[in-house]
């Protein structure tokens, strides 16, 4: 390519430059003929973002084609220059796919980036270099013209939509500019002339400094300034506006000012009230969820009445309560309770304001009753005994609203200023309104809440009466014949529960011994529970045929299917127990089979037959085929319980089913003993975890003696001093059969007695239904077993020396026992332990 033909080119491309103000139409036009003088397939042309000047922000201004910024060579390649930070002077040559990008520097406006496939002409390049300068500075300008309009185009809207006061003036402060809205504010009423020259002409004298403060920070280069300052109108009046500035820069120059500023009377008027109601409404809802919360109405209201009082900036807040006829209507009010300032007077323990007649104070109980509030000023208010009564306060402005519980006109809450005529705002009263019925609600909650805790202390007491009830009806947890015993715990999910269990004494050798479960719980149960005990007892005390269980439960099934259970039924394990055979008859219907704990510590379940549950067929007969006959040594222990017993869970979740309750018997086989066996399984669940009790928990078992047996002696002793007497006897004689010394019988004596009376007196109290049981065996030393269900305690240090024994001694009738210290001198050991509930101790005496 000749000079010529470079010339050429030049000369088109400068003609094509600078022919509009308009950016893009002119960016358009000048890329195009580069692109077609130069044979390129793309361009693009990347400018600097005006608001930085920073040659790292780049952005495409405008490229052939339009998605050339999608072409990823073209985006790798702006990545790279944005990120260079470069101020580029040369042309800049890069390869690229099937051919080369150039970047030709556009003065301090960009880059022109061009994309062509052949190699252009070097010489070319550098002769455009005045061609791309010119480019540059058109492209400045066509931003500076956007940017003026853009400014003068927005300044225009915004004097024409905003209620404000727009001004513009020059650096000497004079108006240059004001709207249609500032000459309404300001111009004279009586004339349509509105002329002002400076801009401190809208201010009065003392908010000319705070004026020249923001227009020397915009002087120093701030970009804008604002504060709220107050104006004054063509009629003098002051009024707060919201002042906004900014200035006019002409050749980076400051050359004048632009101001709006926006009337905010009404919005600081509205914020104060604003404020106030937050307050206001805080302090209520504060104060309500304080009366809410308070177990006690009376208690929590002083508390509500001066967070109102101090919110309100009132003098005094109080409440009164009104005494009512038969019809409803006040016949006397009383103050209850009152918050005041300190320096102001309290009232609350004015006598005048104690049982107030109400046509006293009928001035304002008229229109309280009908759900009206009540504000004045004093002053207003006609000569009557109720303004004398106000005055007498010094109350100056009152305000009263009514409380209403239940529809009842139970008093009313009061509002007082004594220092100011204070005008009160319907705003505040329709606030107060909300804490008045928060003590509505607050007084109905309470009276609420004492009419549910009186009705619940009675339910409680009715049930604790019933479950001393059923105590009383189930058998004692001991029973100790001379060839039974029999022993037993009870614990229910509820105060009371449907399971049943007794040992009923037909003759000396023929017992009838049950465990049963009613279906459901509670007090419905429970009553079930005390009816079927009684007809089970009518039953086997008339009949013959307790030895067969079939016999019995079918005529116990037709009874309470016939007359008792609707929706109810009943499981039963019943046993027959023959002391003469040394046999029990089994019949479990629907009721977990009984288990046998033999002598050599196996464990076995009664589970070969058995049948369907009382109460689901009424005439269902139930046949000797289904009863179980065993013989039992005198070693064995028999096991009834209900289903609550293993129907217990975790923490986890887990239940611990009839298979892990088996493990349990057999855990407690290797040294098992019938009066604690039941306690024994109980602790033993619990320490497994299985703590969590969704049933009733029954457990009951027995063992029986052979008639010619003689070790060892065993006896439950009645909660009775009287009867302690005769067991103790009874065991005396006992002892002198067995050919004991008189000394060791003697002392025996004096352990059982002393001991036994100690835990009548303070172990059991009033439990007298609980008997003590009494174990003697007889060997190298004489052994004394008791078991009792009274309170836990240690067994007092021994004493060694007189002084010491005798102090012990006066100590122990002061407080829980006495004779302990006798008992230790005439024993040779001692021991005791807690099984649940149960208090072991033994005592072994040796021979003189």
């Amino acid at each position: 390519m000749n000079s010529v033909q470079r010339d050429t080119i030049c000369c088109r491309l400068l003609m094509s430059i600078g022919d509009s103000l308009e950016l893009n139409p002119m960016l358009g036009r000048s890329l195009t003929a580069y692109m077609r003088e130069l044979s390129c397939t793309m361009g693009a042309v990347l400018l600097k973002h005006s608001e930085t000047g920073e040659a790292g922000t780049l952005f495409c201004a405008r490229s052939i084609p339009r998605q050339l910024e999608r072409h990823r060579p073209f985006r790798d390649l702006l990545d790279e220059l944005s990120s260079a930070h470069l101020e580029y002077e040369d042309v800049i040559i890069r390869e690229a796919p099937q051919g080369r990008y150039y970047i030709l520097p556009l003065a301090d406006a960009g880059l022109l980036v061009l994309y062509a496939r052949e190699q252009l002409d070097s010489d070319l390049l550098r002769q455009l270099g005045p061609v791309n300068q010119k480019f540059g500075t058109a492209c400045l300008f066509c931003q500076q013209n956007a940017l003026q309009q853009e400014n003068s185009q927005r300044f225009m809207e915004m004097a024409d939509m905003l209620p404000g006061i727009i001004l513009e003036c020059a650096s000497d402060y004079r108006i240059t500019f004001f709207n249609r809205r500032t000459q309404e504010i300001f111009k004279q009423i009586d004339s349509h002339k509105f002329e002002p020259r400076s801009l401190f002409d809208f201010f009065p004298d003392h908010e000319h400094r705070k004026l020249k403060r923001l227009l020397d920070c915009l002087e120093l280069g701030e970009p804008t300034a604002s504060r709220d300052i107050e104006m004054r109108n063509s009629r003098g009046e002051l009024f707060k506006v919201n002042l906004h500035l900014s200035p006019i820069y002409v050749s980076d120059e400051v050359a004048g000012f632009r101001g709006i500023a926006i009337d905010i009377s009404e919005r600081v008027k509205l914020e104060k009230n604003l404020i106030a109601r937050d307050k206001l409404l805080h302090a209520i809802t504060v104060s309500t969820q304080h009366l809410l919360k308070s177990k006690r109405f009376t208690e929590s209201v002083p508390t509500a009445l001066k967070l109102l009082g101090e919110a309100m900036d009132v003098d005094r807040v109080y409440y009164f309560s009104n005494t009512l006829d038969a019809e409803g209507t006040p016949v006397t009010v009383s103050q209850r309770g009152e918050w005041s300032k300190e320096n102001v007077e309290p009232q609350i323990d004015n006598p005048d304001l104690q049982d107030v007649p109400a046509e006293l104070v009928d001035l304002f109980l008229t229109p309280l009753q009908k759900k009206k509030p009540f504000r004045t000023l004093i002053r207003d208010l006609e000569e009557s005994v109720t303004k004398e009564l106000l005055e007498a306060q010094q109350i100056v402005s009152i305000l009263v609203l009514p409380i209403f519980v239940k529809e009842k006109f139970w008093g009313f809450v009061g509002f007082d200023d004594c220092q100011s005529e204070r005008t009160w705002s319907d705003l505040e009263q329709d606030l107060l309104q909300l804490f008045s019925t928060s003590i509505s609600e607050a007084i109905e909650r309470d009276t609420a809440e004492a009419e549910i805790r009186r009705l619940y202390k009675n339910l409680m007491d009715d049930l604790d009466t019933a479950q001393s009830v059923q105590s009383f009806i189930l058998p004692p947890w001991c029973v100790a014949d001379p060839r039974l015993l029999f022993s037993s715990q009870y614990v229910p999910c509820e105060k009371v529960g449907g399971d049943l269990y007794d040992c009923l004494k037909l003759s000396d050798t023929r017992y009838v011994i049950y465990a049963a479960d009613i279906s459901g719980h509670g007090i419905q149960a429970a009553l079930g529970m005390t009816a079927v005990k009684s007809i089970i007892s009518m039953i086997t005390a008339n009949s013959d045929e307790c030895a067969h269980p079939d016999r019995v439960l079918t005529r116990l099934n037709r009874f309470l299917s016939q007359h008792l259970f609707e929706e109810n039924y009943m499981t039963i394990c019943y046993c027959f127990a023959d002391l003469d055979a040394m046999t029990v008859s089994f019949l479990h219907a629907g009721h977990p089979p009984a288990a046998v704990i033999s002598g050599d510590g196996t464990v076995s379940i009664l589970d070969a037959a058995g049948d369907i549950p009382l109460g689901w067929i009424d005439s269902h007969q139930y046949k000797p085929s289904s009863v179980i006959r065993r013989e039992i040594s005198e070693d064995d222990i028999i096991c009834l319980y209900t289903d609550g017993v293993y129907d217990c869970t975790n923490a986890a979740g887990s239940r611990l089913g009839l298979v892990k309750f088996h493990q349990v018997l057999s855990d407690l086989s290797r040294d098992p003993h019938c009066t604690t066996l039941p306690f024994q399984c109980y602790l033993n669940i619990q320490k497994r975890g299985y703590d969590l009790i969704e049933d009733d928990f029954s457990f009951a078992a027995f063992q029986m003696a052979p008639e010619d047996r003689t070790y060892p002696i065993f006896r439950s002793v009645a909660a009775d001093l009287y009867r302690l007497d005769a067991a103790v006897s009874e065991a005396e004689s006992f002892l002198m059969q067995q050919d004991v010394s008189d000394a060791v019988v003697l002392k025996a004596k004096v352990v059982m007695q002393e001991f036994i009376s100690n835990v009548f007196l303070h172990g059991l109290a009033a439990n007298f239904h609980s008997p003590v049981y009494l174990e003697i065996q007889i060997g190298d030393e004489l052994s004394m077993m008791f078991r009792d269900q009274g309170k836990p305690w240690d067994l007092p240090e021994a004493e060694q020396s007189p002084d010491q024994f005798f102090d012990a001694l006066n100590e122990q009738l002061m407080h829980s026992g006495r004779g302990m210290q006798m008992i230790y001198a005439m024993t040779s050991s001692r021991s005791r332990r807690r099984i649940h509930l149960i208090n072991e101790t033994q005592f072994t005496i040796s021979p003189e």
